[in-house]
């Protein structure tokens, strides 16, 4: 126990020692900023803080980091630190590309694949690969990988299924010239996970299903497995689409567990497993992209009420409990069909608002605050106008 104990310690120092939980924590304060700079173009104001997406993001990451890795260390999942490595270098070049290709399925399925070409690869090539290097003389290493893979992708589900509550508006026109409104959902978890690395005072288990890599004593280590989401949502509201698209990588995060298991058995499912969980998640965002391209926008101009597209925080809207997607049908009793009549509404009583408000149920509701001097002069409410700005096409795919 008490070598246990020290390993955790030392599991710690060696992810602090990481660079690789700076760079993504880098990352996360960078796509803050520029969700910032997208929403000052668009509304002339940020909706939250440039950091208000972090600990948001964090805390959920921990927690389900930690309860992985109950369940990685109780399989005994060995992974050695050359892999490890191999995943750190795959995680920057698809941070590259943005959120969107940081997957575990990118980046656990794609270590596997190239972690087997490697050694082919020198010897073709004719290059001098180190032997830590050469993970097909250690095939222990690709079905710990596969498994933590599973796992992983489970974990994807989950906090992508939570991801929406940093939504940011958009607004932008459509192919028609008509103002539309949409979210985009863009976040990084750096999911920390404890792994067992060969080399380290604790002796190796007698009893399945530890799988240790040779025969000397383990080490712990924390490691953080990257998990990227972005999408934007314009048929539905975030917390919807983000329900759907976490329920469909929750399935194919199970189906790649049982192929996992079953390479215990049959190593050639170490590929299958593999090259699966890369099709299948690329088959989930392919799918969700398709058929927001195909289906009418929610957030359009409407001949009546006011479709509600955002409250910022701390504002008279957010004390009135207005929800995006509700739609505002009065205002201090004047009929609301464009902005303007919002505005004009509320400017008949500039002490205290009242809106007739209609819910997620279609029943109308009465929403009523007190308006101050410092408050947001238009409630906090954020909606289509007829001029819309177009969202700015950037090279850059982040």
């Amino acid at each position: 126990m008490e070598s246990a104990g020290l390993e955790l310690i030392y599991g710690v120092g060696r992810f602090l020692a990481h660079p690789l939980p700076y760079i993504l924590l880098l990352v996360m304060v960078f796509l803050g900023f520029r969700r910032v700079r997208r929403e000052r173009k668009m509304f002339q104001l940020k909706f939250r803080p440039e950091l208000a997406d972090l600990w948001p993001a964090l805390l959920p990451a921990i927690a389900a980091g930690l309860l992985l890795s109950i369940v990685v260390l109780f399989v005994g999942i060995t992974v050695s630190p050359a892999f490890l490595w191999l995943i750190s270098i795959l995680t920057v070049v698809l941070l590259v590309g943005g959120p969107r290709f940081v997957s575990p399925a990118n980046i656990l399925g794609g270590a596997v694949l190239v972690g087997m070409a490697l050694p082919y690869a020198a010897d073709l090539l004719q290059l001098s690969l180190p032997p830590a290097w050469r993970f097909t003389e250690q095939p222990e290493v690709f079905i710990s990988a596969v498994l933590l893979l599973g796992g992983m992708m489970i974990v994807e589900g989950l906090l992508v299924a939570r991801a929406h509550r940093g939504a940011s508006p958009l607004r932008m026109k459509s192919p028609r010239g008509k103002p539309i409104g949409g979210y985009e959902v863009k976040h990084l978890f750096p999911v920390p996970v404890f792994v067992f690395i060969p080399g380290g005072m604790i002796e190796p288990f007698g009893w399945w299903p530890v799988l240790p890599i040779g025969a000397e004593g383990l080490g712990i280590m924390l490691f953080p497995v990257a998990v990227g989401f972005s999408q934007k949502v314009y048929r539905m509201l975030p917390k919807q689409a983000c329900n759907v698209q976490g329920a469909r990588i929750i399935a194919a995060g199970l189906l790649v567990t049982g192929l996992s298991i079953t390479a215990f058995y049959e190593p050639l499912f170490i590929v299958i497993a593999a090259v699966a969980a890369v099709v299948l998640r690329e088959s989930v965002y392919a799918v969700e992209a398709l058929r927001e391209a195909k289906a009418a926008p929610l957030f359009s101009p409407r001949d009546q009420g006011l479709l509600v597209l955002g409250v910022l925080e701390n504002s008279p809207a957010e004390k009135m409990d207005l929800k995006p997607g509700e739609i505002i049908v009065k205002a201090n009793g004047f009929q609301t069909n464009a902005p303007a009549d919002l505005y004009q509404g509320i400017q008949k009583n500039s002490a205290y608002c009242r809106l007739d408000v209609v819910g997620y149920d279609g029943e109308v509701r009465k929403a009523e605050s007190a308006l101050y001097a410092d408050e947001h002069h238009e409630i906090g409410v954020l909606l289509l106008r007829e001029r819309s700005t177009e969202i700015e096409v950037s090279a850059y795919p982040w």
